[in-house]
């Protein structure tokens, strides 16, 4: 069998123009090509082509690159008017969930603690843990496990801190049900992990009584993630800021599929960070490549060993560590990834989504600062899958 990465990559961005016209970009990238993207916060298509001719690396079959961009990061109607490129950054919504698993697994590889450890040792030990709350591991968060419903979801530091002491609707452990509360609240797990001594077993972060602990627990976080898994992944300068993470001025805004060009652009920026965790972080396609690879195809972030725990073992709608597994029923075709939506009206939205499949270690990340094409219209994950397992052919 034989891959044509050319058909697949054309392929995909007609399927992205077609369902996000008004403000989309993706990239595509084997693994073994992702070095190529550079270790800098923004992508030079010249210098790439440049690397192509000098190292003889021909795009087509089995292997390459390809990326594609569409529609508007500014329309003309909020000045200056900019195009959509595959450099901007903005919230990568629910993708973001990857990142904070990835931080996670990263600081309990370095602690020397199992996935199964009690969590109630790294949440303030001011806080009147709910008892089920007491009983709850890494991995019942990071797999949806918890018990917690709609009813104690949320982002914000009060929301975690109730729902902590409230404890959760469900039993846990035996159901998921996916909720952002599972990974918010390792905004304020994160910093107490890293701080955490595996020799005498004491956690170190103390705040002064005077300190913000909303913007505290934040700001570490944010640091933790940069020092531990992005700035290794070559992803430099990120944040949960948007405005801050961005090169420039000018925020990314968001649009309506399918707006009018009289319709201005909603700027929902400024205090990401005080939400993140379970989405927010403010990255580029690009750089969400460059840690898919770091992470999942190398042992910079965790060891292969801490990767098999990782890695869904049920096929999706199943959680694992911060993905999901898609199995393809007829191909047999296994892919990771994680999709991402954060809705602000009916119809102005961010959407995001990556997969990475296992045949030939392909990644593709795709984000829309304009929506996409509403149901009944196939979700792009679903048509990633198919364009995917039809780029094979039986050609030797």
């Amino acid at each position: 069998m034989k891959f044509d990465f050319v058909k697949f990559r054309n392929n995909l961005n007609a399927m992205m123009q077609e369902s996000a016209p008004d403000g989309y970009r993706f990239i595509c990238v084997t693994e073994e090509l992702v070095y190529l993207l550079g270790d800098t916060s923004s992508f030079d298509q010249n210098k790439l082509e440049s690397k192509l001719k000098t190292n003889h690396i021909k795009i087509g079959k089995n292997s390459g690159i390809g990326f594609g961009s569409g529609g508007a990061r500014r329309t003309a109607i909020d000045p200056p008017q900019m195009t959509a490129s595959i450099n901007d950054r903005f919230n990568v919504a629910s993708m973001s969930k990857t990142i904070t698993a990835a931080t996670v697994l990263n600081i309990l590889q370095d602690k020397d603690l199992p996935v199964t450890t009690l969590v109630k040792d790294f949440l303030p030990s001011n806080w009147k843990l709910h008892p089920t709350v007491q009983t709850l591991t890494f991995q019942d968060f990071l797999t949806h496990r918890t018990g917690f419903t709609v009813g104690e979801d949320g982002h914000d530091f009060a929301k975690i801190k109730s729902s902590m002491e409230l404890g959760p609707t469900n039993l846990p452990k035996k159901n998921w049900e996916y909720r952002n509360i599972n990974y918010s609240v390792f905004r304020v797990i994160i910093p107490l992990l890293n701080s955490y001594n595996r020799f005498t077993k004491q956690v170190g972060l103390i705040f002064r009584s005077d300190t913000n602990l909303e913007e505290a627990y934040a700001n570490e976080y944010m640091r933790i993630v940069n020092e531990r898994v992005l700035i290794p992944s070559g992803v430099v300068g990120a944040n949960c800021n948007s405005r801050g993470s961005f090169r420039g001025l000018e925020t990314t805004l968001l649009y309506e599929y399918q707006h009018s060009p009289k319709n201005h652009g909603y700027d929902y920026l400024t205090n990401d960070y005080l939400y993140s965790g379970a989405h927010g972080w403010a990255i580029s396609v690009v750089d969400f490549a460059k840690f898919v690879q770091t992470f999942l195809f190398t042992e910079i972030i965790v060891s292969d060993d801490m990767k098999k725990q990782m890695l869904p073992l049920l096929p999706y709608p199943d959680p694992g560590f911060g993905m999901y597994a898609n199995i393809d029923s007829k191909s047999g075709n296994t892919s990771y990834g994680h999709g991402g939506w954060i809705p602000f009206s009916e119809k102005i939205q961010i959407a995001s989504w990556w997969l990475c499949f296992k045949n030939n270690n392909l990644i593709v990340v795709s984000l829309s600062n304009a929506g996409h094409k509403p149901p009944p219209h196939p979700n792009w994950s679903d048509s990633c899958i198919k364009i995917y397992n039809e780029s094979w052919s039986n050609e030797i």
